[in-house]
């Protein structure tokens, strides 16, 4: 039996995910919570949380929360990760999740159909990851942290704001599925540090990454579908766009930003491949960079 309990959501901070801002609501609502229970009282059954890292809230959720009423939030566009995708599908999966700028609006079966065409499970890294230096001004700025959507995207490993090396905090990936772990509670350790954390030969390329990658979080439903995004970087950029430039070294030696950047997105995920369809995300967005710059010198100029 679904729940008809009226939920009142915390009010979103910047970049976050829809999975912390269930975390913070647990918080607000003196829940702490045993493997399950949270999916019970939210969906009236046990349902799988981690995907809420990537997807927004689906809308008829929302609307029984809200008692039927209209929300203020764009989960879609704000807090989820359906705008990274869309210049990456073909026309008929981008226009399906252009309907999901409030939340996921679309039935159980797109939904699946829409989140095997995103490699959803090919991109997700083994923890979830962090900035210190985010979480330190967190604590001081609203006495609470939360878990950020671009830190636990493919190919970031620094904080663009903070050009400070991300790290990965002891919560696995796995055990978000049916449990909620607020940022606040696993990032406590952070709150006083001043430690700093070192880079390395390729930190400006990591650093372009993330922040190409920030830019399509905030701006990818205004970019076309895949067939688009390649035929103006024909005509920008004078030549096809390589899709497949990002790859392991046979060598075990990174001698390229490409390999060492497949590398470390190996690492972090704990897979043996990358995926096509992470293969073919981090490839944009590298050749991208290394003709015109940036995504957003891409498109505005």
């Amino acid at each position: 039996m679904v729940t008809d309990r009226k939920i009142r959501l915390p009010e979103p901070y910047p970049d976050e995910n829809c999975y912390s801002i269930l975390c913070r609501y647990a918080v607000r609502s003196g829940w702490l919570l045993s493997s399950n229970q949270a999916s019970v009282i939210l969906y009236g059954n046990t349902m799988p949380l981690s995907g809420l890292l990537y997807k927004p809230f689906r809308t008829e959720d929302l609307k029984r929360w809200n008692g039927s009423g209209e929300w203020d939030v764009s989960y879609g566009k704000d807090h989820s990760c359906l705008q990274y995708f869309t210049a990456f599908l073909d026309t008929a999966d981008a226009s399906f999740i252009r309907q999901c700028r409030d939340g996921m609006a679309l039935t159980p079966g797109i939904t699946k159909r829409i989140s095997r065409k995103c490699g959803l499970t090919q991109l997700r890294k083994k923890r979830l990851w962090y900035c210190p230096l985010c979480a330190r001004e967190d604590f001081r700025i609203y006495g609470e942290t939360y878990w950020r959507r671009l830190y636990q995207m493919p190919g970031v490993s620094y904080c663009p704001q903070h050009r400070a090396r991300l790290l990965e905090s002891g919560l696995p990936v796995s055990e978000t599925n049916y449990q909620l772990f607020p940022a606040s509670y696993v990032l406590l350790h952070v709150q006083d540090t001043g430690v700093k954390y070192p880079g390395n030969v390729f930190e400006g390329e990591f650093i372009q990454v993330a922040e190409d990658t920030k830019w399509l979080l905030e701006n990818g439903f205004g970019l076309p579908d895949n067939t688009g995004l390649r035929a103006e970087f024909l005509e920008k950029a004078g030549k096809e766009l390589n899709e497949y430039t990002v790859y392991p070294t046979e060598t075990g030696k990174a001698t390229k930003f490409e390999q060492y950047l497949a590398a470390r997105v190996l690492k972090e995920s704990g897979r043996k491949n990358l995926g096509f369809m992470v293969q073919k995300y981090l490839s944009t967005i590298v050749s991208v960079e290394r003709s015109l710059g940036s995504f957003k010198d891409f498109w505005h100029n």
